[in-house]
C-alpha cells in the first residue's frame, strides 16, 4: 500500500461530491486535488499574546498551589 503524503488532507463525503460536481469524472488535476476544497485550518492558528500570558499566569498559579500542597505548608486562616 502506498504511503499517504503528510500534506494530504482528509475529505468529507460532501467535499468529494462537490469535487465530482465541479470537476466531473476526471476530477481535478494536480498532486493534491483536495487543496482547493479543504481549507488549511492549521495555517491560521496563532496564539494571541493575551492568550499566552493568561496560560502562563494560570500555569504559575497552579504550580504555586501544587508546591504549597506538596510542601505541607499550613493554610492561612482568616481569623485575626
Amino acid at each position: 500500500m502506498a504511503a499517504i503524503a503528510a500534506s494530504a488532507r482528509a475529505l468529507h463525503l460532501a467535499e468529494v461530491i462537490e469535487m465530482a460536481v465541479r470537476d466531473g469524472v476526471q476530477g481535478p488535476s494536480g498532486d493534491y486535488p483536495e487543496r482547493p476544497y479543504v481549507p488549511d485550518y492549521a495555517a491560521n492558528v496563532r496564539l494571541q499574546p493575551a492568550a499566552l500570558l493568561s496560560g502562563t499566569l494560570l500555569g504559575a498559579a497552579v504550580g504555586a498551589v501544587a508546591i504549597r500542597l506538596i510542601s505541607g505548608a499550613p493554610a492561612r486562616s482568616s481569623e485575626s
